[in-house]
């Protein structure tokens, strides 16, 4: 059987990441091919992702601010111990390195190594590492959707794009997840790039539901608002008037830093949540808000009545909705769509997602190396 080793961000606590991580080995386990993902975990991510504590502190700001955090450490610790234990048991791995040079004195052997999705190729990243370019790999390299960032990366990635194309120039073939990244691709490297749907929605939702049990964790009639990066004023505003216009209350998987913790004051609170609880919030919200690129996917997958608040430094989102005819969800800073929130017209999902996953069935096949 075909082998293949993907590096990725597999093990960052973030649902996007865990869970499109779990996907793409899903996915090419379907295709009858053997996939371990390769466990690197460096010290800049592994940091990024620590089990709550009040101390250290970056700053006295930083520990007031983790005083107050202190009543949900419970929570907080439940959730960093189902994150966990997704990666142990949801995912097939390696042995664990802590570094890209680790890595390479000890390169476990693969038919096919595979890059991708997530963020992996934006060096602007707290916990980017020149291993995600597959350095190591010649003439069996392939990516599988990878992104440079919300932004693109522009800047980061014109510093070094000899490198970036030398190391792709190696690849059997490149893919990405954004037409913002080919065409970023094609006019630093002259290299071009297949644009392909991220691996969350290679499987289907029954594929999906299949893991999320029949109860709910909270009781229904809730909005669910989700913003992994940040929250504004507006986004906060925002979510206040939707509830107020809807009857609903507003749920939070995510502490909010600063200040701004104090406008969410009377939101619901479940800082528990691993990937499969988030999943399940998601899919039973009445309707989500959100500035996540994976909270949108999933909404399309589960037909979730949802808004995505716009950022115009970050087109993921709008290629997505613009390709399933769902632009009307995207709202700027002041706009309201509360007339009618909770009718969203999903019928060119379907269509979308048989093109895209047929797409990316016939990319990886080509691609990967065959063994008769």
């Amino acid at each position: 059987m075909m082998t293949t080793g993907t590096l990725t961000f597999h093990a960052a606590h973030n649902y996007g990441s865990m869970l499109q991580a779990y996907a793409l080995q899903h996915y090419l386990s379907s295709l009858g091919i053997a996939n371990e993902i390769i466990d690197l975990r460096p010290a800049a991510q592994a940091g990024m992702y620590r089990p709550f504590r009040l101390l250290p502190a970056k700053s006295f700001p930083n520990f007031l601010q983790h005083l107050l955090d202190l009543r949900f450490k419970k929570a907080l610790d439940r959730k960093w111990a189902r994150f966990e234990r997704f990666r142990a048991e949801e995912l097939r791995c390696t042995r664990p390195f802590l570094s890209g040079e680790e890595l390479m004195r000890d390169l476990p052997v693969f038919d096919d190594y595979l890059v991708g999705s997530d963020q992996v190729w934006n060096v602007e990243a707290g916990d980017f590492d020149w291993s995600y370019f597959l350095p190591f790999a010649a003439g069996n390299a392939l990516s599988y959707a990878p992104s440079f960032g919300p932004g693109g990366c522009r800047s980061g990635l014109e510093s070094c794009r000899d490198r970036v194309k030398d190391c792709l120039s190696r690849f059997k073939a490149v893919s990405v997840r954004e037409r913002g990244g080919a065409a970023l691709l094609k006019e630093l490297c002259g290299i071009d790039a297949t644009v392909l749907v991220d691996p969350t929605l290679l499987l289907s939702r029954e594929e999906w539901e299949s893991h999320l049990g029949d109860a709910s964790p909270v009781r229904p009639g809730y909005i669910l608002l989700y913003s992994p990066s940040v929250y504004t004023p507006e986004i906060l505003r925002m979510a206040r008037e939707a509830a107020r216009k809807t009857g609903r209350r507003v749920l939070l998987t995510n502490p909010i830093d600063g200040r701004l913790r104090f406008a969410a004051l009377g939101f619901d609170k479940v800082f528990d949540c691993g990937p499969w609880e988030f999943l399940r919030l998601l899919h039973d919200a009445d309707l989500v808000l959100t500035t996540s690129f994976h909270a949108v996917v999933f909404s399309l997958l589960f037909e979730r009545p949802f808004y995505a608040f716009r950022d115009y430094r970050d087109q993921r989102i709008g290629d997505l909705l613009s390709a399933t005819a769902l632009t009307d969800r995207l709202l700027c800073p002041g706009e309201t769509g509360w007339e009618d929130p909770f009718h969203a017209d999903f019928s060119a999902v379907a269509p979308f997602l048989a093109q895209e996953r047929a797409r990316s069935r016939d990319f990886l096949l080509q691609n990967l190396s065959r063994h008769d």
